[in-house]
């Protein structure tokens, strides 16, 4: 190497000189290829030289060719007409194909030599003006006018030489609309080639001694190697014609996780079919973890789809913002509730918690993101409607005494209200309510299309749900069915003009006249004829379940069973108001609060009312998450339906309508698999239209934020890292928990409570499996060893010290897991009581747990003695005279004694079939008589009950 000379006095006049010898030696380069080399202030290459250009690249450019090159070159290829359009998006896309291409390649080469003598910033900041005028830009909104909406770069104070003059030109070749923002510049750059260093204009100011030139800062910067340059270029150059990542079409491996998705959700949607015979609660078991399965295997996939490709993610909406809301507070409420554990699994009688709520919202994520069309979401529906009608061909054929390949020998199949693969009518009627609302919107659209016979076929599938809701004989059935048809006709009276306004109105006021003839009906319980359970089977299927529904009144045991539910329900929200005893637990709170007939009756787990049991459960916090999902639902669908044509709104809202219906159904209910399946598929289907019924400034924005506070954390890793990362605890997450499903179908399997003569110690295999359901085998443990506990001791009393040795450590650690589970400590306080008449050491036991009982439920006897008849039933004639009425001759007067712990006493009359007819359920200990009406040679009985399974012989008379 040569001899350094020493650093000039001016630092700007050396390194232009340095830009002039290598901008001479560039200019040589180019000479010896044959490529344009006069690149005076002004003159650009004429069409030939710039086509030989784009041919012909120079260093990385001809190892690897980008986008832009090929369109540039095939800009060269079509000739001199510019009539091509560019590959742009937005304002752009009339922009010229081949300025746009052949000059971004251009100038990127030309900018080299502007960037090594320091003014790159200026040249690189009207090369990325130039592309976004000339349309190549990404975002570019200038429709190819130079420099439109794009604010002019200052060009900084350029050394001297030929380099600063070629950038001067290139600056200036940026358009005459921004000449004037580079006539300073320009001005001072020709003076001091042309010898008038001195020569200013005097827009320009001057630069005092000593102080910092603008140009300074950026040519005292490292120059970057010639590989970084290239690479920035080209990354450049791959981003102007970059295509978005939500259009980019899927390659092979997406497209198999597509598909493979879309298979679990059709599966997913063949729910109502699997009945798991080998388990306990088949009805429930099965579709619980077949669900949840198939929710893992897809959220698994998805997540891997979303991670590929953008458009696949989750949609802003304010609804899956709130679903995630009240999953969280239902796991606060857990946390600070009366038993966690309890509050994440529940029971197998149930297979509810947070753990399956946190299935169900994960399943709404999935749908939002992939079912993004309304043809998509139509096709999903009709399947979900296509299987309903498979159900209720089932139930029918059942009703009707035919045999069914795999549902013939189902328990709860027999005469009456159907079950149908569900095994519980009402169960069936949430189903049945769901798909009849579907098929009538599919059907309304098709005639509001004109597609002829398609609506038809549409009608007859919504007439087979019906008649399915029939069979159920469900009365929360029937009253959702009037609130979805209420809700219905109230949206179309708000959207409609015209008669169809009259119609939907005239139909508001005969729904409200009809529900006030209901409601006295329901109110007068004299008037009532209760059809009674004996007797034999209706001639034709569904007459039954009909008599049943319209024999409803306030004195049946069911209603009273909920009243006296709700009451509880709203003491214990009254108790814990603000996040409530822990979901699941609301048999802590009837146990509490359970006063009157609730304290006699059956226990119920559930509050048979779904706004009872939020608030019961949750609190008040629970409630607001649920008013806001559902209200915000069913605005978001009606609000949307406004802005769609005739048939996409008659569509919309029937739909709604039918989310409406089953909102107003679970009021009498609560949650099932099925049920949860409908009310997330509608709910993914509103956050699909959230965007089209809310204004700009209502939409989320919280996603928003959340998403990038999320990223910002993620790129830490960086962005395959990240990815990768993500990738990798969805499918961790997806194996964990099949293997959980697995591991609770096994422990779930009926052998481990099989009927015995004494008890087994094959419970404890059942306990073991999986210990945080274990609660049902223990009471079955301690049921059953109280029932054998003397004959065990008399015969074999070894096998009963360690079956009891066994049973101390279950109790152990079933009061650990259910602290205010009354039912554990009754059930202990009858083990150690029968325990304590062979051996008194166990006294103390029993005590404490019976103190435990009468703490944790004080209006439940915890030994209750067996119910007798009523005494002392009697009859007398009513005496005629002014006030007995016109039907009291005749009459006769019941008189009974009530029967100490009984919840009501139930009153039937003999008709003239042989029939024995019920006319009275009696609630409360004051009731002891009754008016009969005129009734020449009848005969009545009575008996006491504690629940429908549990009452006494009957008392008759005469």
């Amino acid at each position: 190497m040569g001899r350094r000379s020493p650093r000039a006095a001016d630092p700007l006049a050396d390194r232009g000189a340095r830009g002039d010898q290598r901008a001479s030696g560039a200019a040589r380069a180019r000479a010896r290829r044959g490529l344009p080399g006069d690149l005076a202030p002004g003159a650009e290459p004429g069409a030939a030289a710039r086509c030989r250009l784009v041919r012909e690249p120079l260093g990385a450019g001809r190892r690897r060719g980008g986008r832009g090159r090929r369109e540039a070159r095939a800009a060269c290829a079509a000739g001199p007409s510019d009539a091509a359009p560019a590959r742009t998006r937005g304002a752009n896309a009339a922009a010229p194909l081949r300025a746009g291409a052949v000059d971004r390649l251009l100038g990127h080469r030309r900018g080299m030599a502007c960037r090594r003598s320091g003014a790159g910033g200026a040249v690189a900041d009207g090369r990325r003006a130039r592309l976004r005028a000339g349309g190549l830009g990404r975002r570019g909104g200038g429709g190819g006018v130079p420099g439109a909406s794009i604010r002019p770069p200052v060009l900084p104070a350029l050394g001297s030489g030929a380099t600063a003059l070629r950038c001067a030109g290139r600056a200036r070749a940026l358009g005459p609309q921004r000449a004037g923002a580079f006539g300073a510049p320009l001005a001072g750059v020709r003076g001091r080639l042309t010898g008038a260093e001195g020569a200013q204009d005097d827009r320009q100011p001057e630069i005092a001694r000593g102080a910092r030139r603008p140009g300074e800062a950026a040519m005292s910067r490292r120059r970057r190697p010639r590989a970084a340059r290239r690479q920035a270029a080209r990354k450049a150059r791959r981003q102007a014609t970059r295509v978005p990542p939500a259009e980019r079409p899927l390659d092979g491996l997406s497209r198999a996780l597509k598909r493979a998705l879309w298979v679990s959700l059709g599966l997913l949607l063949l729910t109502p079919f699997v009945v798991s015979t080998e388990t306990l609660f088949p009805f429930v078991v099965g579709k619980a973890l077949w669900s949840r399965a198939l929710i893992e295997i897809a959220f698994a996939l998805w997540a891997l789809l979303a991670l590929r490709h953008a458009a696949y993610r989750p949609p802003r909406a304010w609804l899956l913002v709130l679903a995630v809301a009240g999953l969280g507070v239902s796991a606060i409420s857990a946390a600070f509730g009366a038993s966690p554990l309890y509050s994440l699994w529940t029971s197998y009688e149930r297979m509810q918690g947070v753990v399956d709520q946190a299935h169900w919202v994960a399943l709404a994520f999935v749908l939002a993101s992939v079912v993004r069309g309304e043809g998509a979401w139509r096709v999903l529906l009709g399947v979900h409607v296509a299987v309903g009608a498979a159900v209720c061909l089932i139930v029918i054929a059942r009703a009707v005494g035919l045999e069914v390949p795999f549902f013939g020998d189902l328990p709860g199949q027999g005469a009456g209200r159907a079950s149908g693969p569900f095994g519980n009518p009402t169960w069936l009627s949430i189903y049945m309510l769901a798909n009849l609302g579907l098929a009538a919107a599919f059907g309304a659209r098709a005639r509001a299309l004109g597609t002829g016979p398609v609506w038809v076929g549409w009608a007859i599938l919504a007439l087979l749900h019906l008649a399915g809701l029939v069979l159920a004989g469900s009365v929360g059935g029937f009253a959702g069915l009037l609130g979805g048809v209420a809700f219905g006709a109230f949206a179309f009276a708000w959207l409609a003009r015209g008669r169809a306004r009259l119609v939907a109105a005239a139909l508001l006021v005969m729904l409200a006249a009809g529900t006030a003839v209901l409601g006295a009906r329901f109110l007068d319980g004299e008037a009532a004829g209760i059809v009674p359970v004996e007797g034999p089977a209706a001639q034709w299927p569904g007459a039954r379940a009909l008599r049943y529904v319209g024999s409803v009144d306030l004195q049946r045991p069911s209603v009273q069973s909920r009243l006296a539910a709700w009451e509880a329900g709203l003491e214990g929200f009254a108790a814990r108001p603000l996040l409530g005893w822990g979901p699941g637990n609301y048999q802590v709170v009837f146990g509490l609060y359970g006063t009157g007939y609730a304290a006699a009756a059956k226990p119920h787990d559930q509050a048979h009312g779904k706004l009872v049991e939020v608030a019961a459960t949750t609190g008040l916090a629970g409630l607001a998450a649920w008013f806001a999902t559902w209200g915000l639902a069913l605005a978001a669908s009606v609000l949307a339906a406004s802005a769609m044509a005739g048939p996409d709104r008659a569509f919309a809202v029937i739909v709604a309508a039918a989310l409406a219906g089953h909102l107003v159904q679970v009021q009498f209910l609560f949650d099932t698999a099925a049920g949860n399946l409908f009310t997330t598929l509608l709910l993914a289907f509103a956050a699909r239209l959230e965007s089209r019924a809310l204004p700009p400034a209502w939409r989320a924005r919280l996603p928003a934020r959340a998403e990038a506070w999320f990223a910002r954390r993620l790129l830490v890793l960086g962005r395959r890292r990240a990815r990768a990362a993500l990738g990798i605890v969805a499918v961790a997450l997806a194996f964990w928990g099949l293997a959980v499903n697995r591991t609770i179908l096994d422990a779930a399997d009926s052998r481990y409570i099989a009927a015995s003569a004494v008890p087994t110690f094959a419970t404890a295999e059942g306990i073991e499996a999986f210990p945080p359901l274990a609660g049902m085998y223990r009471l079955f443990l301690f049921r059953e060893l109280t029932r054998h506990w003397a004959p065990l001791q008399a015969r074999r009393p070894d096998l009963a010290r360690r079956l009891l040795a066994w049973a101390d450590r279950e109790a152990a650690a079933a009061v650990r897991n259910e602290p205010y589970n009354w039912r554990i400590e009754q059930m202990l306080a009858h083990l150690y009581r029968a325990v304590a008449a062979t051996d008194p050491a166990y006294q103390e036991k029993a005590r404490r747990h019976l103190k435990r009982t009468r703490e944790l439920a004080p209006a439940r006897e915890p030994f209750a003695a067996p119910l007798l008849p009523p005494g002392g039933l009697s009859a007398a004639p009513v005496p005629a005279g002014p006030d007995a009425g016109t039907d009291a001759a005749g009459a006769l007067e019941l008189r009974w004694i009530p029967s100490p712990g009984a919840g009501y006493h139930q009153i039937a009359r003999k008709v003239d079939s042989g029939r024995w007819k019920t006319v009275l359920y009696a609630y409360g200990p004051d009731r002891r008589s009754y008016l009969t009406s005129a009734c020449e040679g009848c005969a009545y009985r009575i008996r006491a009950c504690r629940a429908r399974t549990d009452c006494s012989d009957w008392a008759v008379w005469p």
